[in-house]
């Protein structure tokens, strides 16, 4: 996945410097980050290296005598660091700075792409999209694994989104990242505005290896309370935008009925055990599927007998050794090659 190229223009030195050295430490996965203080250096790099976003404070454009026109300036978007709560500034989207770097950043971002769209910037044609759920009424079956791992494996040539709708994911420690907002936060713009969903996903979504996620919701009642019609639009628009090849589902039975998000997926895994107990869940499961004629969603279903104790000694070493590791290679197996697969 490439990296946007994102320049801080600021002529407060300490400011600028110590922004983008955060940002960095959290986002250098996803994008190149430069900070400038003077304006002659600004100039020459973006002639030599067009700028996916520039975020210039107001300030360094009031104090020059020529005031700059960013229009004029080698860069795709433009958003304005306010001294001030506006949401404008010369016709351009404003934040407030002086606030966390991260929250500044989000929705620094967030502006950015909505003013992309409302120029009506003609916007990329992506085939062969596909929606892939991962469900089990096994538990501890390595679903969540069998998920990243999955979402890691297609992400070496798709672009790859993946959604937890578990009541307790644990990713802020598998994965070793941080985050401001979540799924709770997007899907509230989503049921304001469906429209600036696309927006809202730029400043909410966050980077693993090959792969972007949305922080999981950290209420249980928020995945409770959702009913199925709304999650299954959601999955829906999310998929309806360019921005990803591949939706990964990590569904839970939090949800009041698995069924319905079900039925929109292409396929999906069924990790399970091989003892009695697992054996006679997922018969039960099957049963009251067939009860309902859900033919449909049984042919998607690709079940696989999973034995967690094989891969104990991968845990050790973290998750980003497990999913590259040899349970890596198990998923290609089991999916038939996950990275150049189509349904």
């Amino acid at each position: 996945m490439n990296r946007e190229i994102i320049a801080v223009y600021d002529i407060e030195p300490e400011f600028a410097s110590r922004f983008v050295s955060y940002l960095k430490s959290k986002y250098e996965e996803r994008y190149d980050m430069y900070a400038f203080t003077e304006l002659t250096a600004l100039l020459e790099f973006v002639e030599k290296h067009r700028a996916d976003m520039l975020i210039i404070s107001q300030k360094s454009i009031e104090s020059v005598d020529n005031p700059i026109v960013p229009d004029n300036l080698n860069v795709k978007r433009v958003v304005i660091l306010s001294e001030n709560c506006c949401d404008s500034y010369m016709d351009y989207k404003a934040v407030e700075k002086y606030r966390p770097a991260d929250i500044v950043f989000r929705e620094a971002v967030e502006c950015a792409y909505e003013k992309k769209v409302e120029t009506g910037e003609v916007k990329e044609t992506v085939s062969d999209k596909e929606i892939i759920g991962v469900y089990s009424p096994v538990n501890r079956c390595m679903k969540t694994t069998f998920s990243l791992t999955l979402s890691n494996l297609t992400g070496e040539n798709r672009r790859v989104l993946y959604i937890n709708f578990e009541e307790y994911s644990g990713l802020k420690k598998l994965l070793n990242v941080d985050y401001v907002g979540d799924l709770s936060d997007l899907v509230y713009y989503f049921l304001q505005d469906e429209e600036s969903i696309k927006s809202r996903i730029y400043g909410i979504r966050r980077e693993y290896k090959k792969f972007d996620f949305i922080p999981p919701m950290m209420f249980a009642n928020d995945i409770r309370n959702m009913d199925m019609e709304m999650w299954v639009s959601f999955v829906n628009a999310v998929s309806e935008l360019e921005m990803y090849d591949t939706i990964v589902l990590d569904i839970s039975d939090m949800m009041q009925d698995v069924t319905e998000i079900l039925r929109i997926c292409d396929c999906v895994y069924m990790p399970m055990l091989k003892d009695d107990i697992s054996q006679a869940k997922i018969s039960e499961f099957e049963e009251r599927m067939y009860n309902r004629h859900e033919d449909s969603v049984l042919a998607k279903i690709r079940k696989f007998i999973i034995n967690p104790e094989e891969y104990i000694t991968d845990y050790a070493d973290g998750m980003g050794r497990l999913i590259n590791g040899r349970f890596k290679e198990f998923v290609r197996e089991i999916t038939g090659g996950a990275e150049n697969r189509r349904f």
